[in-house]
């Protein structure tokens, strides 16, 4: 029985319609997502007119867009589009004539979208005329999982490609996109990479958050572990060059304090609130990295060389340069009992500092720095305990770390408290590495400018007022894509 048979001679009972409405978060999805620097589009087994309706509604697409709608023509070889604010819709275009238009649309006027039929988008992949278009095409209708994981494939030609569906017919896209998220519980989450049983798009917004914030994070671990790399490494050869290393007690306190209680903390940035329309560097060696990272080491040898020039211009220190030929060499333990040694490790204490403060900037794809409270917290204290040890008289804290102390009759001597542990005796003619109280004042003055002035390059050149004039002077020239 055919279809015209079945339908004859039967009386109108009622009308279903079936009413799919967009949630209601997903227009402000869309938005943010837009206002990310992230295109949108819509690869649907819906009709095509159904999809432009819901793009429409959904912020996808413009409203006040001209849409151009490409299909297959009657004779299966080529594809026809149609205006589809034309009434009649009589007129027909060929890709050609709809490419001119884009590309000869002047700012300010209306903008064109495109959406194209399964048929038309196989029909323009083998006449090689899709790759052209395919940042202008808004909405994929009718398409078959095959097409879709074709169409997938080809946004990742173009770029990072993320691909969120909820149906079985999405599972192929969904496992070959760079970034997979079903939003389903079904069979759709067995392939892909990411599942959320929310099944709103703000969870894509919230994995594009999560995204980019630990990419950067991931970044600002890396330039820490680097740049401390480097700090140790020019340090170290400044210690080799007068033939002392640090007392004991400082290696402890970089390595088992500093180093592991800053690199855990700087992970704890949470996302940003919003999403930013510039995305994370992902260069080991681009400008944003090599920038930070060198502008910070010229800082650092700069302050380094006006410690040690402090440091030899002091009276109390012309006569009581370290001379290895006069200690016991086999003590290692306590070559770090003299003034070079301990200066150089305030210097090294207040860089590693001035390091941790500084990546843990960068407010465009984290919180600000200073709604990372357990980094804060952990900074500041550190920050007080050196400045401590630094600028107190001897004390027992200073002599287990062989640093401002001294054998206890020098200190007696030198009308200073006693400290009252015990400890071996000062690897040093002199018998004591302690500082006079000005020095003190002025290293602690000298190690603050250095951190605040690499806290300034970071802040002011690489994330703030230079970044934006070298982008807007050197960056690459805007695509014209409609986000």
């Amino acid at each position: 029985m055919s279809r015209d048979e079945l339908e004859s001679n039967i009386d109108l009972i009622g009308l279903i319609v079936f009413s799919n409405q967009l949630k209601p978060d997903t227009k402000n999805a869309i938005l943010e997502l837009k206002t990310g620097s992230i295109r949108t589009v819509m690869i649907t087994g819906d009709t095509a007119l159904t999809g432009v309706y819901i793009a429409k509604e959904s912020n996808m697409m413009n409203y006040q867009a001209k849409v151009f709608l490409g299909d297959i023509n009657k004779f299966g070889n080529d594809v026809e589009w149609r205006d589809l604010d034309d009434p009649t819709r009589a007129r027909l275009y060929t890709t050609e004539e709809v490419t001119f238009q884009m590309r000869s649309a002047h700012t300010g006027e209306r903008p064109i979208e495109l959406a194209v039929t399964g048929k038309a988008f196989n029909c323009l992949i083998g006449k090689q005329m899709l790759y052209d278009i395919l940042l202008h095409i808004r909405v994929f209708a009718r398409m078959t999982p095959t097409d879709k994981v074709r169409c997938v494939e080809l946004h990742m030609e173009r770029g990072i490609t993320a691909m969120c569906g909820d149906g079985g017919n999405d599972c192929g896209a969904l496992r070959v996109a760079h970034v997979g998220l079903a939003l389903s519980d079904a069979e759709a989450s067995i392939v892909s990479p990411f599942s959320s049983s929310n099944r709103s798009i703000n969870s894509c917004v919230e994995l594009i958050k999560q995204g980019r914030c630990a990419l950067a994070t991931s970044f600002s671990n890396y330039k820490y572990l680097i740049m401390r790399g480097e700090i140790t490494a020019i340090l170290r050869f400044v210690t080799l060059y007068y033939n002392t290393t640090y007392s004991q007690g400082t290696w402890i306190f970089f390595d088992a304090v500093m180093t592991i209680l800053l690199t855990y903390t700087i992970t704890q940035s949470k996302p940003a609130p919003v999403l930013s329309r510039y995305r994370p560097t992902a260069r080991l060696l681009g400008f944003e990295t090599l920038g930070s990272t060198m502008g910070v080491i010229i800082l650092n040898i700069i302050f380094c060389i006006s410690v040690i020039s402090y440091l030899n211009y002091q009276p109390f220190h012309a006569c009581n340069e370290f001379d290895s030929s006069v200690v016991d060499m086999f003590r290692w333990k306590q070559l770090g009992d003299n003034y070079e040694s301990e200066v150089l490790a305030f210097l090294a204490m207040f860089q590693f500092m001035a390091i941790s403060f500084t990546y843990n900037l960068g407010s465009l794809h984290r919180e600000t720095w200073w709604k990372n409270k357990l980094h804060n917290l952990f900074w500041v204290t550190i920050i007080i305990f050196i400045s401590c040890i630094l600028l107190t008289d001897p004390n027992n804290l200073g002599c287990l770390m062989r640093i401002n102390c001294g054998d206890k009759t020098f200190i007696e001597k030198l009308g200073y408290a006693l400290p009252t542990i015990d400890y071996p005796a000062w690897n040093h003619p002199q018998g004591h590495n302690i500082m006079p109280r000005y020095f003190r004042w002025g290293l602690w003055a000298l190690c603050m400018s250095n951190m605040t002035s690499a806290i300034i390059w970071e802040s002011q050149v690489i994330l703030g007022p230079g970044r934006k004039w070298f982008r807007a002077r050197y960056g690459k020239k805007s695509k014209n894509i409609q986000y």
